[in-house]
């Protein structure tokens, strides 16, 4: 009954953080009975909550509506507290003087920071998607290659695009 949504709205409507805005999506909503609805909105105390709804039917007609609201300010946090990290990570990498290479379990290049270039006179977008080993001074991939437990010890020699041969220790 509309008399109950009314109550139900009202009741509602002095925690939200911006009642105009639930009161348009609900409306919309309303107007728009096949509808399945998302909506994220926040209340007046800083909690952010989940808001999905759909047509109640029975026997092929829509009777209803049913809503699911969830308190997700937690996940909300946590998502944003990520985002930060992944943030400060990519400005620690992408300003280091040290070239940080991320490889895949077969030694592709999936990552290369931007010092890279200054080091090895290649650009990030020249060595991800390459094996790591291509890189490798010809006279050390045979020990690479051959004894993987060597590699720890060794200081590999990098053939540099200006000829000159540089080490990684």
């Amino acid at each position: 009954d509309t008399g109950d949504d009314a109550a139900a709205l009202a009741s509602v409507v002095g925690r939200l953080a911006d009642p105009d805005e639930f009161m348009r999506r609900v409306t919309e909503i309303y107007e728009a009975p096949e509808s399945v609805t998302h909506d994220v909105f926040k209340l007046a105390d800083g909690r952010t909550v989940e808001r999905d709804s759909a047509p109640q039917r029975l026997a092929g007609e829509v009777v209803g509506r049913v809503w699911c609201f969830r308190d997700i300010t937690e996940k909300v946090a946590a998502q944003e507290a990520l985002s930060t990290r992944e943030e400060l990570f990519r400005s620690l990498i992408e300003n280091a003087s040290d070239v940080i290479t991320i490889l895949s379990a077969d030694g592709t290049s999936l990552y290369e920071s931007p010092s890279v270039e200054r080091v090895l006179g290649l650009t990030p977008e020249e060595i991800v998607g390459t094996k790591s080993f291509a890189l490798l001074h010809p006279d050390d991939l045979e020990v690479v290659l051959g004894d993987r437990d060597a590699m720890a010890d060794l200081a590999e020699k990098i053939q540099l695009t200006d000829g000159m041969v540089g080490e990684i220790v």
